[in-house]
């Protein structure tokens, strides 16, 4: 069973880095995207590893969102 406050923070979090990433004006929405998913992927992998009893699903999360945040990635 999963941790709940756990899972709420993660979606906290990864509100709180949708709406910065769309405030940004300097990315474009490939970098958008990468960067929201980056951060998404970085919180719940965090929230995987140093939280008891968080199901293996915030684990898949992360390794899903970090993967898709390096196949967009940012352009140079």
């Amino acid at each position: 069973m999963s941790n709940i406050p756990a899972l709420i923070v993660w979606a906290g979090l990864s509100m709180v880095a949708t709406i910065g990433a769309v405030l940004t004006q300097a990315l474009n929405i490939k970098e958008k995207i990468a960067a929201t998913t980056l951060v998404s992927g970085a919180s719940a992998a965090i929230l995987c590893g140093f939280t008891i009893s968080v199901s293996w699903g915030l684990g898949a999360a992360a390794a899903v969102l970090i993967g898709v945040s390096l196949l967009t990635g940012y352009e140079g």
